[in-house]
């Protein structure tokens, strides 16, 4: 059984991401007094990602991880209908992550044709986003027989939609994180400095990794008629996807706190430069507190 499993994967996770949005707030709020937009949407996505592993542990509890074949026709429908809703969760943490994470780009990538490219990106973002919801809650007609057997008379979506729409986003999540990179480091600022920052952006590429990690194992999975136990692997990654999700999207605005841990990573007292992501770059030790990424320069 991978029931205990499935449980510590959906609390672990959802810890981590937790903590990344405490240091995120206590940063941006408390340090910098610089919380905008972007950092209160990430809290809703933290939010939506509790109920999706809430979820998985109420499914896990009832039966998720276990062989179909130790499980009565009853149990096995009820297993089926909790993880639907583990699955619209999961849509939604993953969808109001990246309009976090487009909120922050906007934010702080001032360029004009990177300000129309983000727009028309956040346009596709919510269309694709509403497609993939419509998806689930269209899963089949009517939806009862997604988890209810003894509906013959149904339509169910063929997986190959969901393939479609999972590979557009997929696609889309690799442009939408390689877009703020050419411009950090045409910045006007230190090599060090725009290492650095490459480095905190470079974060959401590993989003990309899981997203295609857990492609993979959806279709590997998808002919197992041990589905209740077979599907723990997709389960995981599902998890792990929704909460390091939202833990790099954190992870994008903490330069002040990598400037302070890296060696050699602020400028001298006093120094300023102004860099082409719309905000100055005073050094940490400056009597100014120092702007994170998506934040505007604090005045003394």
């Amino acid at each position: 059984s991978w029931q205990k499993n499935i449980m510590a994967c959906a609390v672990a996770t959802w810890v981590i991401a937790a903590v990344f949005v405490g240091l995120r707030f206590y940063l941006r709020g408390h340090i910098l007094h610089v919380l905008g937009w972007e950092d209160w949407v990430i809290l809703l996505a933290l939010v939506f990602s509790a109920a999706h592993s809430a979820g998985y542990i109420t499914d896990a509890y009832f039966g998720l991880g276990r062989h179909a074949a130790s499980l009565s026709a009853a149990e096995l429908q009820t297993v089926t209908e909790i993880y639907w809703f583990a699955l619209l969760w999961f849509a939604i943490t993953v969808f109001v992550t990246k309009v976090s994470i487009l909120l922050l780009y906007m934010r702080t990538l001032t360029h004009t044709w990177v300000q129309k490219t983000l727009k028309y990106l956040m346009a596709m973002v919510v269309l694709t986003s509403i497609t993939g919801l419509g998806l689930i809650f269209t899963s089949c007609i009517p939806l009862q027989a997604y988890w209810d057997a003894s509906i013959k008379s149904a339509y169910c979506h063929s997986i190959q939609a969901y393939y479609a729409i999972l590979g557009i986003q997929l696609g889309m999540d690799f442009f939408t994180f390689l877009l703020p990179l050419p411009v950090i480091w045409s910045m006007k600022a230190p090599k060090d400095q725009r290492v650095m920052l490459l480095m905190l952006f470079s974060f959401g590429f590993f989003i990309c990794v899981v997203s295609i990690i857990r492609l993979t194992e959806l279709t590997s999975t998808r002919h197992d008629v041990d589905y209740t136990y077979d599907s723990a692997t997709i389960d995981y990654w599902s998890m792990i996807e929704a909460n390091t999700g939202i833990a790099c999207a954190c992870i994008m605005t903490m330069k002040p706190l990598f400037r302070r841990i890296v060696p050699g990573s602020t400028t001298r007292r006093g120094e300023t430069t102004q860099d082409p992501l719309g905000f100055g770059n005073q050094g940490f030790q400056n009597t100014i507190n120092p702007p994170t990424i998506g934040s505007k320069p604090s005045r003394p």
